[in-house]
């Protein structure tokens, strides 16, 4: 009933809705998947400039380099883990 009446609204068949709408996630599927990638890097990098400051130490700029580096080798990693996570507890709920 529920996929009958979201066509409807679009003024399409199920058949016609449904092929847009996976047309339409197979097409962002990439986009999201960098996005995500971005936040968690941003991420990685003010949790670790926070903890520097947090601990009072001098963030030198071939630190802060050395830290760019790290969060550019280390981002796919950690997305792939966040991911992880959250399909974790999706099974689990």
């Amino acid at each position: 009933m529920e996929l009958k009446a979201a066509a409807a609204a679009r003024g399409s068949f199920i058949a016609e809705w449904a092929r847009e709408v996976l047309l339409c996630e197979a097409r962002t599927r990439r986009f999201d998947a960098a996005v995500i990638t971005e936040v968690v890097a941003l991420r990685m990098l003010v949790s670790t400039v926070l903890r520097s400051i947090a601990l009072r130490e001098t963030l030198t700029p071939e630190a802060f380099t050395q830290i760019l580096s790290d969060v550019r080798s280390g981002k796919h990693d950690a997305t792939r883990d966040v991911l992880n996570q959250y399909q974790a507890t999706a099974r689990e709920q």
